[in-house]
């Protein structure tokens, strides 16, 4: 049983306002973002390539320490950490997508690769190494 200062019984009122609280936290939480939102708005702070982990800033959600394997929204992972570059794999929409965040000295870049079907008339296909590589 839950007691005021004054020694009376605390109502049951508080228990009403958790449910709403917790919807509330689902509605502007960071997995209520599309995954197109939160690269397109996310900023890159620091990347600590010795530790495989970077500071980045996100829409609604502020600062937060991102690794390999962390879920960014629904369908949206981080793969791989470099000194200069961060690479996600985005799932979430109709076709699957790597993203690439590139940090330069004049800010960040993102590059968008999707896959290249093939057409059979040419032997030239562009492919993207799946450990993240340069």
């Amino acid at each position: 049983m839950l007691y005021s200062a004054r020694g009376r019984r605390a109502s049951g009122h508080i228990h009403h306002r958790i449910p709403l609280l917790f919807v509330l936290f689902l509605v502007v939480s960071p997995l209520s973002l599309s995954a197109q939102e939160i690269i397109d708005n996310l900023e890159v702070l620091k990347i600590s390539a010795a530790d495989k982990a970077a500071v980045i800033r996100m829409p609604a959600s502020g600062l937060r320490l991102i690794k390999p394997g962390d879920t960014l929204s629904k369908g949206c992972t981080v793969k791989f950490i470099y000194p200069e570059k961060i690479i996600m794999e985005n799932i979430s929409g109709d076709v699957p997508e790597r993203i690439i965040i590139r940090i330069t000295d004049k800010g960040q870049t993102i590059e968008r690769v999707r896959p290249v079907p093939h057409t059979g008339n040419n032997n030239i296909q562009r492919s993207v190494p799946m450990d993240g590589g340069p």
